[in-house]
Formats: C-alpha cells, sequence, structure tokens
C-alpha cells in the first residue's frame, strides 16, 4: 500500500468504481459544479457495461442491450438532465426479443400494443386476462402498482391469478433470466418493473457496442470539468470519528468532503471501511445478505452472418427446450446446472451495428446462468461447460459448429476478477422478497458521516440489478448529496 504520496488536492466528492451508477452519480455532482474525482481500477470505464476486442471482433462484456429510452423513459429523463442528446446515440432493435420455446416463437415488439395483439391471437381464451396484465404493467403508476400488487406473495401467485395456460406463464416467466430466479422466489412488484423497463421498453442499443454508452457518459462527465483516475484501486477510506475523510489507493493518499461507494458492497464494507468501523447489528443484518446467480458467457467470432438465426431482426434471442421455466432458474445454483438446463440467451453485437465485426464475419455471444461454486471447480469443468453450452446453442443455430473462428468466454471467476462483484454476481443482491421493499439492507443505517453507496448492490424497493435500476439509484445517490450541502 502507497501510503507515501498525498495529493495536495481536496474534492467535494470521490467516487469509488466507474461502472455505469459511478459515471452516473459523476455526472451529476460535476454538472452541479462540485470538484469530483471518479476512481477505477481497471483501465476503462464502464464496469460490466463496457466491450473488449478480440482479433477482428468487438464484443459485449456482459450488457447486451438497455431499457426505459422511451419518451419520459428513466434513461431519457437522465440523459437529458445531464445535457446529453439522446439522439443517434442508439440503435432501436425492433423486435427486441425472441422467444424460442421447444417449437414456439414469440417476438417482443417496441409497440406493446403489436406484442399484445400477437399473443391474444396466439391464446385467444387469454385475450382479456392479457389485457388487463398488459394494463398493469404500462398503464399503472408506481405507487398504484405497489398497492395493485401488495396481496400476491411472489410473481409465480401473480400468474397464476391471471393465465391458465401454463405456456403464457412460461412465456413471462422466461424474462426472470434478467434477475436469476424462480417466480416463486420474485416479489411481483420486482417482476413487474423488469417488464415495464426491461422488456416492454428494452432493446436499445448504443452505437459502438455497450462500451458506446460508458464512453459518452464519461466524457461528459469530463466535460463538465470531472477527474478520473485510472488504474487507481481504493485500498481504504479513511474514516476519523464515525466521519469520513478520504480515501487511500495504491498510487496516492485522497481528501474528501464525500464518499461515494460505486463498487461491491462486500468489498466496502469488509475492506474499505473495515468491520472496526461498522456497528455490530449492521455487520449482523449483511451476514444474512444473499448475492444474485452469476453467469458463463461465451464470446464467438463467425466467419459468416447470422441473420437467418435471428429471423432477419436485431433481436436477442432466449431458448428453452420446454416451459418449465421454474426449474430453469432453480437448477442454475446446483452444481450440475450445465447438464440439468436447456436455457440460452443469445446476442449478435454485429447484427445491432456492423462494424463490430469484420465484413461478411459477425459476433455471437451466448449466456447461461451459472453458480460461482469455486475457482478449482471451474478450472476442472471449464470444457465439459463450454461444450455443453455450444449444444444448447445448436438448438437455435444447427450450423454453429462449421462457422466458429475464434472462441474466448468469461466464467463467474472471470466476472469477479474484473468487476470486484462478490462471486461474480451480475445483478447484485439477489431480488427476493426478504432483501427487497422494506426489507432492504439498510445501508443508511451505516453510522458514518459523509459516506454513500450506489449501483446495484444498493438497488431500489423493487430490487437490484439492470442497467435501469443502477442509473436511477446513481440518480438518487447524487440528490441525496446535492441535498446535503
Amino acid at each position: 500500500m502507497n501510503t507515501n504520496k498525498k495529493s495536495t488536492q481536496k474534492y467535494n466528492a470521490i467516487i469509488i468504481g466507474a461502472g455505469i451508477a459511478g459515471l452516473i452519480c459523476a455526472n451529476y455532482l460535476a454538472k452541479k459544479g462540485s470538484k469530483i474525482l471518479l476512481i477505477e481500477k481497471t483501465q476503462k470505464a464502464g464496469g460490466c457495461c463496457t466491450s473488449f476486442k478480440r482479433e477482428d471482433f468487438i464484443f459485449d462484456s456482459c450488457v447486451h442491450s438497455i431499457g426505459s429510452c422511451r419518451k419520459r423513459g428513466i434513461i431519457t429523463n437522465i440523459l437529458k438532465e445531464l445535457g446529453i442528446k439522446q439522439d443517434k446515440i442508439f440503435v432501436k432493435c425492433n423486435p427486441s426479443d425472441l422467444m424460442i420455446i421447444g417449437n414456439d416463437e414469440y417476438f417482443f415488439y417496441k409497440n406493446v400494443n403489436k406484442t399484445l395483439s400477437a399473443l391474444q391471437t396466439r391464446f385467444p381464451r387469454e385475450k382479456y386476462a392479457l389485457k388487463a396484465f398488459f394494463s398493469i404493467i404500462t398503464e399503472t403508476r408506481h405507487i398504484s402498482l405497489c398497492l395493485s400488487l401488495r396481496n400476491y406473495i411472489s410473481y409465480k401467485q401473480l400468474l397464476d391469478d391471471f393465465f391458465k395456460d401454463y405456456r403464457l406463464k412460461g412465456i413471462f416467466k422466461f424474462f426472470l433470466g434478467n434477475i436469476g430466479l424462480p417466480s416463486y422466489k420474485v416479489s411481483p412488484l420486482t417482476a413487474m418493473t423488469l417488464l415495464r423497463e426491461h422488456v416492454f421498453d428494452g432493446g436499445y442499443y448504443p452505437k459502438g457496442g455497450m462500451r458506446g454508452f460508458s464512453e459518452l457518459l464519461l466524457k461528459n462527465f469530463i466535460k463538465n470539468k470531472g477527474h478520473v483516475l485510472f488504474d487507481t484501486k481504493a485500498e481504504k477510506i479513511i474514516v476519523k470519528n464515525k466521519q469520513v475523510r478520504g480515501v487511500l489507493t495504491n498510487r496516492i493518499s485522497l481528501t474528501s468532503k464525500y464518499i461515494i461507494s460505486a463498487c461491491d458492497m462486500n468489498q466496502t464494507l469488509y475492506e474499505l471501511i473495515g468491520k472496526e468501523n461498522i456497528n455490530t447489528k449492521m455487520l449482523k443484518r449483511f451476514s444474512t445478505m444473499k448475492p444474485s446467480v452469476s453467469g458463463f458467457i461465451m464470446y464467438i467470432g463467425l466467419n459468416s452472418h447470422v441473420d437467418k438465426y435471428f429471423r432477419g431482426t436485431k433481436a436477442n434471442i432466449w431458448y428453452c427446450k420446454n416451459y418449465n421455466i421454474d426449474n430453469e432458474y432453480e437448477n442454475v445454483i446446483n452444481i450440475d446446472f450445465y447438464k440439468q438446463g436447456t436455457s440460452i440467451f443469445c446476442s449478435s453485437p454485429s447484427l445491432k451495428d456492423n462494424s463490430l465485426a469484420p465484413k461478411n464475419k459477425a459476433s455471437l455471444e451466448l449466456m447461461i446462468l451459472a453458480p460461482y461454486i469455486s475457482k478449482k471447480y471451474w478450472i476442472e469443468n471449464i470444457e465439459k461447460i463450454k461444450l455443453a453450452v455450444l449444444k444448447r446453442a445448436l438448438n437455435v443455430m444447427p450450423e454453429l459448429g462449421e462457422k466458429i473462428e475464434i472462441i474466448d468466454f468469461a466464467t463467474p471467476i472471470t466476472l469477479e476478477k474484473y468487476t470486484a462483484n462478490y462471486h461474480g454476481a451480475l445483478y447484485g443482491w439477489a431480488s427476493i422478497p426478504s432483501q427487497t421493499g422494506i426489507n432492504r439492507l439498510p445501508i443508511e443505517k451505516l453510522d458514518i458521516k459523509n459516506i454513500f453507496f450506489t449501483g446495484h448492490w444498493v438497488g431500489l424497493p423493487v430490487g437490484y440489478g439492470g442497467i435501469v435500476n443502477v442509473a436511477y439509484s446513481a440518480k438518487n445517490t447524487a440528490g441525496q448529496i446535492i441535498k446535503t450541502g
């Protein structure tokens, strides 16, 4: 630890972590004229929302699209408030999603009424139930939504109340892959908010790949005279008399009035702040928190186009052999998860932006939810898991094996290494009822002055994870600091 070199500059706020939460929070504070420093342990901004290059192919690390970019959508409002013009930022994928379950195919369009009409045609006996379900998602204000769902214990109970057809239930359960839980473990508010912001208003892809969104936020922050230090790892948050004073990094000691953690919560509490500065009650509550599931991702460069597999669209593909979706998401925590499941998520960055792959070639990403288990487990089983994922993909792309030019992959160990998220968690804490709503981690009771938290480990009452929730969390955190003065 380098404790000898001390910065002579004092900042109004130091933000640890340049993922989307850190970038948005930093932008709001810098726009107000505050002297803000953003520190990031890697060489680039974005966290999970970035891209990388392998040979001549560009892949997205984790995030595959952004939601809530409609008029008056959460991301739209945030960009507008930060002075960022949204025009020409995104490729609008319409349809945004193609769901393939067995031999059945379902498209989800940007026009909600078109999606509704298509489903009503397929399920005429559920016509009125579908209309009521869609109405709750799209037309109910947040407070009213909370009230209308208060009598449901789980999302499964809600679906059982609305629909009789097991296929419809399976369709609306499938999107819980964005949370990583079966329907009986998810609160209805979490699930319905997911459908509203990520599915019914999803499919916005930044030009240049997901890194395009992070770089846009970074440039705007610098434009507003924000300061950034890359390759700088926070090693200790300096706490004196129950008040933060600054941050000790591997390069320099920094002084600041406010500290904002936009990084992993375990690292922040146990390593940066230290148990000695946290009250016993808070430590006990924190020890009960469960992280979300992680994932296994394959990045594949192909020597041909993939248009026909995606039915001539820019949609992301969700595939499962059958409608028993709850079993799929329950099994992802098991040691033999790759043997038991059949579901897979497929996305092609180059379909959305053809500059991301060489001419007449394509980039493809395959993803399944996966448990962390241990580093040893992944070393010993990686080849079997890769083959299992490719086998699942053949259900969607029968000729895939003949077209592969390059392959790379990321395990939960990889995700933990590059994002520092505990156990490679994709969505922060698990969005289970015992950890959402009034049962959220009461981080405000930490009893340390001038420290704030943002990102998918803090979440919102509706749950954790996802760019929209993370962005809104960052906006809220910045608002608290600005209000504090």
